[in-house]
């Protein structure tokens, strides 16, 4: 059963943004957390860890990768921050 229009269906990637994607969901887990009195939020990637994980899966970090990690980074942030203050 195709699911090219459910719901589940994956989304539609340029093909200069596969390799974005597929090192996220390797560094997904690294983001770092700050706690307040107001609650739990991220703060950003655990740049170490990413540079560990990036080395131990064989994957070369460009400039480009750095930039389009660090926007995902910053959209998550600012997600989080977002629901937060609901």
């Amino acid at each position: 059963m195709p699911c090219d229009e459910c719901q589940y269906a994956p989304p539609n990637i340029l093909p200069g943004n596969r390799q974005v994607l597929d090192v996220w969901s390797v560094v997904q887990r690294c983001i770092k957390y700050a706690s307040t009195m107001a609650g739990i939020y991220p703060i950003g990637l655990d740049w170490l860890e990413v540079d560990f994980l990036t080395k131990t899966y064989g994957i070369e970090m460009s400039g480009l990768l750095l930039s389009k990690l660090q926007i995902i980074e910053k959209v998550v942030i600012e997600a989080a921050l977002e629901k937060g203050a609901e």
